[in-house]
């Protein structure tokens, strides 16, 4: 038995209680973040806080960051996508606010924004409003929690069931108009930052819309409820799938070009990054979830808890494993134990009565899910890896959101099944339901906090930059350049250091010829070692150095400056009884030299997001070297007269100069950028007039015909 009719309609007032309920969540799994407290451990100063101070900073200057010159030598932020520089909540909130408060506000934001999606969702395929409710608590709490050590994954995650909405309201109806949106929420996914969902999305999508139109299904509100099984097993070809699979691919096409101002940049950064080759840790397969690591979804006490460490047994290959590492977070999937029994219980229900318990829609969500699994255990990145995308991407586990979307909209379903068909208003069910809902968001809540990297602590590190000992020993007449045990947590500090930590970065990073090997842990007291490291130091531009322990002088041409707890450093390292000391290196050419690497004297030294400028004084003719990246949309000019950069074989910006005082100023005005804006713009012209073509069509069209 089908319904024919129309998705029920839901009022305004439903859809506040939906975003109260949202909201709500994020109270209870997020509190401590509501009322001014932070995230440490994970990515969280590595990676996102780093990015997010200078963005800031640069923002309430005036200035739109498309360069940090703080990571290393420096590298093209409007490239490595995770900033989401020009992603809209992005630019406001941290724009608006300070760092913790924007930081904490853009996930909020985020998870809110999953939970309503999913909600609507679940309501397009006809469940009923609390099991629509139940859905999207396990999509949102049950992938993303655990993954709040990622900051990427729900602000992109945020997108997929308001694309999978946008699909079943264009399904519904086949008319262009509504299918149009796809193209800018499609694009607001690529600017949040992260690609590698927005892939996934795009996947998952590839797999469920063509099925939908081969294999046919009822457009306009299908029955999520039982059916026989013959309407499982033979299902129906619609006539015009072609055409409507032309439509869907044009305007995917047209959400990536939508987005062209962030990819273009991001391409070129690609074809210079270390992921154009499988090498320096570029294994797609890394992230994988082992096949005997799947047991998690139905025997959680096995694998979480207070004295327990998955990561202990991850670090060990299994039976069938993928050959490469992964992590407890990258490997995680889980559902709640209260959903998974809905689901099982809804399919032995069905076979009792020999109806299959789920609509067909539903049921090719099974099969995207299925799909995701398979991706999610590794072994098929021998081969897809050599595939265009699935070789750029690292975390074969990622690939498991789609299990959890389709695994969310089941157990909603499920719901209904069991509670006698749409589940149900009386009083008993709606006491039943608030129990298994209960249970399942202590549940949920439970697991994220024994899965994650991330602990919440009440003070925001991030407020006491300004007060860091380190920062105020560093000197301040002259640009500083660190080498410092944690990659790229020094930078907020104010200046560039050394190593660097980059998902996806500038390819001298991570050659061998300009990285070093040094290992702070055993190479300190290695004669051979030091000299070597020193030599690189002295090279790229380094005059400072943070350690942990003393560095033995006899070895170490260094100048001990000060030698104490910091307390922002020191926090972020857990050094909490040792204090960080901190050296010149003596005898340091620093930042700018000459051809042969000799400090050059200079004054008015002035760096900004996307410049830097400073006036040298020179008795002979020679090459004025910056030792800062040079990367294609740096422009260089000679008292205010563009000059082409110096050639040679040096990573860093060159430039020739004549005997005398001169100015020299480096600009950013990358090419790849004003491509990428043109392309957006032309794009965003095109789909506005499609639009306007389309609105002023008739509301509806028939349901499509079917043949068997």
């Amino acid at each position: 038995m089908t319904n024919d009719s129309p998705p029920t309609r839901d009022s305004w007032v439903t859809w506040l209680v939906v975003l109260a309920t949202a909201v709500g969540l994020t109270l209870v799994f997020w509190g401590p973040l509501w009322q001014g407290a932070a995230l440490l451990g994970g990515d969280a100063f590595p990676y996102y806080y780093p990015q997010k101070v200078y963005l800031s900073e640069s923002l309430r200057r005036g200035e739109l960051p498309l360069w940090n010159p703080l990571v290393g030598a420096g590298y093209p932020m409007i490239a490595e996508s995770q900033t989401g520089v020009l992603y809209p909540p992005t630019l406001l909130l941290y724009r608006v606010f300070e760092v913790q408060t924007a930081y904490a506000a853009n996930q909020l934001l985020h998870y809110v924004l999953a939970f309503v999606g999913l909600w609507a969702v679940a309501r397009r395929y006809g469940v009923s409003r609390l099991g629509a409710a139940l859905a999207g608590l396990v999509y949102v709490y049950g992938w993303f929690a655990p993954r709040i050590c990622l900051e990427w994954a729900i602000i992109g995650g945020a997108y997929l069931p308001w694309l999978v909405w946008v699909v079943e309201r264009w399904l519904g109806s086949r008319r262009l108009h509504d299918l149009l949106p796809l193209a800018p929420v499609f694009g607001l996914m690529l600017l949040a930052g992260h690609f590698h969902l927005a892939f996934l999305a795009t996947l998952g999508l590839g797999v469920y819309v063509p099925l939908r139109l081969w294999l046919g299904d009822r457009p306009r509100g299908e029955n999520p409820h039982p059916q026989p099984l013959s309407a499982f097993f033979f299902w129906r070809r619609e006539r015009g799938a072609g055409d409507a699979l032309w439509k869907f691919g044009s305007v995917l096409i047209a959400g990536y070009l939508l987005a062209s101002v962030q990819l273009v940049p991001t391409l070129e950064l690609m074809q210079r990054s270390q992921r154009q080759e499988f090498e320096h840790g570029n294994d797609p397969g890394y992230g994988h979830i082992p096949p005997w690591y799947l047991t998690q979804m139905v025997s959680s006490w096995i694998w979480y808890g207070p004295e327990l460490d998955p990561d202990q047994a991850l670090s060990q290959v299994g039976p069938y494993a993928y050959p490469s590492n992964t992590n407890k977070v990258e490997a995680h999937l889980y559902f709640g134990m209260v959903p998974l029994l809905l689901i099982v219980g809804a399919l032995l229900r069905g076979g009792y009565r020999r109806e299959w318990p789920w609509s067909r829609s539903l049921t090719l969500w099974m099969v995207v899910g299925g799909v995701g699994l398979l991706l999610a255990i590794g072994w098929p990145y021998v081969v897809l890896k050599h595939l265009p995308g699935f070789g750029y991407f690292r975390g074969a586990g990622r690939n498991s959101v789609l299990t959890a979307l389709a695994a969310a909209l089941l157990a909603g379903a499920a719901w209904d099944q069991l509670s006698g068909g749409r589940g149900s208003s009386t009083a008993q069910s709606k006491l039943i339901w608030l129990v298994l809902t209960g249970l399942t968001v202590w549940d949920l809540y439970t697991v994220s906090r024994w899965v994650t990297y991330s602990t919440i602590i009440e003070a925001p590190l991030v407020a006491e930059r300004e007060a860091s000992e380190l920062r105020t020993a560093l000197p301040s007449d002259r640009p500083v350049r660190l080498w410092a045990p944690g990659a790229n947590a020094a930078t907020l500090l104010g200046v560039s250091s050394f190593p660097v930590y980059l998902g996806l970065g500038p390819e001298e990073y991570f050659d061998p010829v300009h990285s070093s090997d040094f290992d702070a842990e055993t190479d300190v007291k290695d004669p051979a070692a030091v000299v070597k490291h020193v030599d690189w130091l002295r090279r790229n531009g380094v005059t400072h150095l943070t350690t942990f322990e003393p560095l033995p002088s006899d070895l170490w041409p260094v100048r001990l400056i000060t030698s104490q707890f910091d307390r922002l450093l020191s926090r972020v390292w857990a050094r909490f009884d040792r204090p960080l000391l901190l050296y010149e290196l003596l005898d340091a050419p620093g930042l700018i030299v000459d051809r042969s690497g000799v400090a050059v004297p200079f004054a008015e030294f002035s760096q900004q997001a996307n410049s830097v400028s400073f006036r040298v004084s020179v008795p002979a003719a020679t090459t004025i070297e910056l030792r800062e990246l040079a990367y294609p949309g740096w422009q260089v000019s000679v008292d205010g007269e563009s000059r082409p950069g110096a050639a040679s074989d040096s990573i860093y910006r060159r430039v020739e100069v004549p005997a005398g005082d001169h100015q020299i100023e480096w600009t950013y005005r990358p090419r790849s950028l004003q491509l990428g804006a043109i392309l957006s713009g032309l794009i965003l012209a095109g789909w506005g007039w499609v639009w306007w073509r389309t609105r002023a069509k008739a509301p509806s069209l028939p349901a499509p015909s079917s043949s068997q």
